[in-house]
């Protein structure tokens, strides 16, 4: 076959999953600034804040009717061929309950020459991501030394990849292949006040549906700026295993240090 098909992979590989640079943050509230409220008395507070997910990416991978091939992308790998990428996080609560959504986009791109050049003298893919989680809070404890919430939702996956042939037979073809899947989650999260100005954060979440099976598992320091302002760094590590049975494959475990920060209004 005159296209190498190990480029041809490694290209559909590296360019297909976006999810590396910042899956999304399913508890944006642990960056939120929260205060006690008193017995009966429940209070309005919206949170919005920005991260970043600096994760490598370890599994399995296929799409295009390829057979799944093992991945090995370290953060700086991926960086190379980012296009875009934006993360946003909003938290709306009132007394013990609250509602959190996560967005991320995620576009990469890249080319790779072909051996002979007699298909194509060169293939090039684009790849977009979206991971968008919902989920709905209520608080079991909140005091002056932290806080305690259950949470439960969904989680959003979307990806499309082009591939397209440059030169050659197939010079100016494109084919196109993506997938969006659901998955319901639910988890802990928590808080726990060091200091008036440091604390401790974390989450544990797990679910499936469209997947056979995720999960997710964060912990990090936070340091508390002022009453509205507040930044955290830690280390998150994730994983999915998502077959759609026509030859999209996306069994994957992401981990890496990350960094946010968030404002309350």
């Amino acid at each position: 076959m005159p296209v190498s098909r190990s480029a041809l992979i490694a290209s559909v590989v590296l360019l297909g999953c976006g999810n590396v640079i910042a899956a999304d943050l399913p508890a944006p509230s642990a960056h939120t600034i929260e205060q006690a409220s008193l017995p009966g008395q429940p209070y309005w507070s919206f949170t919005a804040g920005t991260y970043l997910w600096a994760a490598s990416m370890s599994g399995n991978v296929g799409q295009f009717g390829l057979q799944p091939v093992s991945v090995e992308a370290s953060f700086s790998d991926t960086l190379k061929h980012l296009d875009f990428g934006a993360t946003l996080v909003a938290e709306l609560r009132y007394g013990d309950y609250g509602l959190f959504n996560d967005f991320m986009y995620v576009k990469l791109s890249g080319e790779s020459a072909t051996p002979r050049g007699v298909v194509a003298n060169s293939v090039s893919l684009d790849s977009s991501n979206i991971i968008y989680t919902a989920a709905g809070e209520y608080r079991l404890i909140d005091d002056a030394k932290g806080s305690l919430d259950l949470l439960a939702g969904a989680r959003v996956w979307s990806v499309d990849t082009d591939i397209s042939f440059h030169g050659g037979i197939l010079d100016g073809q494109t084919f196109s292949e993506g997938d969006t899947w659901v998955d319901a989650l639910a988890g802990v999260k928590g808080r726990l006040n060091l200091t008036p100005e440091f604390y401790l954060s974390g989450w544990a979440m797990a679910g499936g549906g469209s997947s056979d099976f995720m999960w997710d598992l964060w912990g990090g320091l936070g340091y508390q700026f002022s009453d509205k302002f507040s930044a955290l760094i830690g280390y998150r590590a994730s994983g999915v295993n998502y077959d759609n049975g026509k030859g999209f494959v996306f069994d994957v475990v992401q981990q890496g240090p990350m960094i946010g920060a968030a404002y309350r209004f």
